[in-house]
């Protein structure tokens, strides 16, 4: 009787060391399941869920607005990518605006958002990387017929040192005091061309004894004119 009650007190102790260990591997992973006929049960001790990526994000000593765009296609795979290589485009420089807001308190242009853009990328350290996935063929069920699509992605992520965008809003704050100079240099230099060009007909009209004034006269409003619309032009659309 003595042996039986002390193989019974072993074996209780062994299984009660084994239910302890088990529970204290539960409580470590925060995790029980438990497989009968397909069925589990989870108990997490901690919820979690993943996080949505920023649009922008900073890392020390740069900043990085970081993009991606779907595209789609009906026709081909090519065009799907062309699809979302624009989409990405557009959308970084919505991005560009908003940050150029953010530093400068301008309000840009659609136009002077892209030429900030060819500006930033000249500059040393700013880095463009193109990510981009094979297109994906879909299909779709249009009245009873199976249509297919498509889709393509295309992530842009814009890298710039801080000392860039510190420079780049000193470059924002400055821009219109530059433009309205610059129109001004532009508008005397117009007026200065004007007054050479009235000169130079005055010089030609004794030269040719007035029996050319008309055309003289003609020519060069016409010629100076035309110059100067196109110089307006040029600077109302690029500068």
């Amino acid at each position: 009787m003595a042996n039986e009650h002390s193989s019974y007190s072993t074996w209780e102790v062994f299984f009660r060391i084994l239910v302890n260990l088990g529970m204290d591997l539960v409580v470590q992973l925060g995790l029980f399941k438990v497989g009968v006929l397909g069925i589990s049960l989870v108990w997490p001790t901690t919820a979690w869920a993943p996080s949505a990526p920023d649009i922008r994000s900073d890392t020390p000593g740069q900043r990085r607005i970081v993009v991606e765009e779907e595209g789609i296609g009906t026709i081909t795979p090519s065009e799907a990518a062309r699809d979302a290589e624009k989409k990405a485009y557009q959308q970084l420089e919505k991005e560009l605006g908003a940050l150029a807001k953010e530093i400068s308190g301008r309000e840009l242009t659609p136009s002077e958002v892209l030429q900030e853009k060819v500006w930033l990328l000249k500059q040393p350290g700013v880095k463009l990387i193109e990510t981009t996935a094979d297109p994906e063929e879909k299909y779709f069920w249009e009245s009873v017929h199976r249509s297919r699509y498509y889709k393509a992605k295309h992530g842009l992520t814009l890298e710039m040192p801080e000392e860039v965008v510190a420079r780049w809003a000193t470059r924002l704050t400055r821009e219109p005091l530059r433009k309205v100079l610059g129109f001004l240099c532009l508008m005397g230099a117009i007026a200065f061309g004007w007054l050479l060009g009235l000169g130079l007909m005055v010089k030609l009209d004794r030269l040719s004894g007035g029996y050319y004034r008309g055309l003289i006269v003609s020519v060069h409003v016409a010629g100076l004119m035309f110059i100067s619309a196109v110089v307006v032009v040029w600077w109302m659309t690029w500068v």
